[in-house]
């Protein structure tokens, strides 16, 4: 009988001590766990990375994946064990995936990792203070990096940015810094996906919603600006229309801004707003504009007569005649320079009402002989440009082709494939930007 009793007692005491050690981890998941959801997401993101895809629902991204081959067959193997949002990172060209996850989601992870993706070999492993860095053989002799962190997953092909990210938290981070932090006020978690841009000098945010196959993007930014073009006609008009006559047959990308113009700021005042860039062909390599000038064509010709021979004591050449009577004047490289803003000697040709500037010969040439029956692009082509208006910009090649400040945008030219439209607009004396990428 007692020593049933005893047996009892043991078992009960053994129950005991594993209920309450089961309790106590339960206890220290749900801490960690509590700890991870109360962390913010952006605390460890490093000031240096470019720019971040903030995608807010799991049912979105499948949408946004595609963007990322280098990381697809990765995020659609685990999206279901991450918490949303989830981040889609670049530093300079390089993609990592970052998400908040639990401890059971921690466990999945590395099974999915070790079993479904890269099951041929164990991955290595390498400490960096107190983070475990996981290091998995991929294919074109390239390694996908992790770690699992303080309740943090990150992984890419480029082990750079965890260390980064270990090294950082709220007083060094991306959002440190005030201007960024005032931008990221802006954003709204309700859309499907949010984006986000740093730049040494600048800082801007983006909302994205999704329309059939369209992605569109409204934006703020803390890129400085000013209206420098004293044009009467923004000023005085609700809005001032585009004038598609001017445009080349085909293009790849047009840019119209009514701001600013190709030309030294001494001579704006001699042109009306807007001004035109175009793009003709793939080997093109600066676009050739179009400026619409105020006065005669005869005294915008005889003014910049005048100074190419305070630069060269020379006047243009009339002999070079194309198409008839058509005249192309070749300016000195120091008039190319000071005037156009080019490294080089610069065409000119009086066109209808514009006068046209190209680095290129053969552009300006090609330019002449296949104008005057574009169509614009109905969905996308704005029909006129608004008083607040800086610029816009129309894209069939966004990789290569885009506005200037595009070229930090890393993530944008990923998630373009085919036409893309720009602008950029003043409102309450903010810059902001709208995009939307037809894919």
């Amino acid at each position: 009988m007692h020593i049933k009793s005893g047996v009892k007692i043991g078992l009960l005491s053994l129950l005991v001590v594993v209920i309450i050690t089961t309790g106590i981890i339960m206890f220290q998941k749900l801490s960690h766990d509590k700890g991870v959801f109360e962390t913010d997401l952006y605390t460890h993101i490093p000031a240096e990375v470019t720019g971040i895809l903030q995608i807010n629902k799991e049912k979105n991204t499948k949408v946004f994946t595609p963007f990322f081959p280098e990381l697809e067959n990765v995020i659609q193997t685990i999206e279901s064990s991450l918490t949303y949002p989830i981040l889609i990172a670049e530093q300079k060209e390089d993609i990592y995936i970052i998400s908040k996850i639990t401890s059971e989601q921690e466990s999945r992870i590395k099974t999915l990792l070790n079993i479904n993706l890269y099951p041929a070999f164990a991955p290595k492993t390498r400490t960096y203070k107190d983070a475990k860095l996981f290091f998995y053989p991929a294919d074109n002799n390239r390694f996908f990096s992790c770690m699992f962190y303080q309740g943090f997953f990150i992984g890419g092909y480029n082990y750079t940015l965890l260390e980064h990210f270990v090294d950082t938290d709220s007083s060094n981070n991306i959002f440190s810094n005030k201007s960024a932090t005032e931008i990221a006020k802006q954003i709204k978690t309700s859309y499907p996906a949010n984006l986000y841009f740093n730049n040494k000098t600048f800082f801007t945010s983006f909302n994205i919603d999704l329309e059939h196959n369209l992605i569109e993007l409204e934006g703020f930014t803390s890129i400085p600006f000013s209206n420098n073009w004293p044009n009467q006609a923004i000023t005085d008009n609700d809005s001032i229309a585009i004038d598609y006559s001017i445009f080349p047959d085909s293009l790849i990308s047009y840019q119209v801004d009514t701001n600013a113009a190709s030309i030294s700021s001494s001579l704006i005042c001699l042109f009306d707003a807007p001004s035109y860039g175009f793009i003709l062909n793939e080997d093109q390599a600066s676009p050739i504009y179009a400026l619409k000038h105020k006065d005669d064509r005869f005294d915008i010709y005889n003014h910049l007569n005048k100074l190419e021979v305070n630069y060269i004591q020379r006047r243009f050449s009339t002999r070079d005649r194309v198409l008839g009577n058509q005249h192309i004047y070749m300016t000195s490289e120091q008039m190319g320079r000071d005037i156009f803003h080019h490294d080089s000697s610069v065409y000119l040709a009086f066109y209808k009402d514009y006068l046209l500037v190209s680095a290129d010969r053969d552009i300006m040439l090609q330019y002449l002989k296949s104008n005057g029956n574009y169509k614009p692009n109905v969905p996308l082509d704005p029909i006129s440009i608004s008083i607040q208006t800086v610029s816009l910009f129309f894209s069939n090649n966004i990789q290569k082709f885009h506005p200037d400040y595009l070229n930090n945008y890393y993530l944008i030219k990923k998630m373009g494939k085919d036409q893309a439209y720009f602008k950029t607009y003043i409102e309450n004396g903010e810059k902001k930007i709208e995009i939307v990428l037809n894919n």
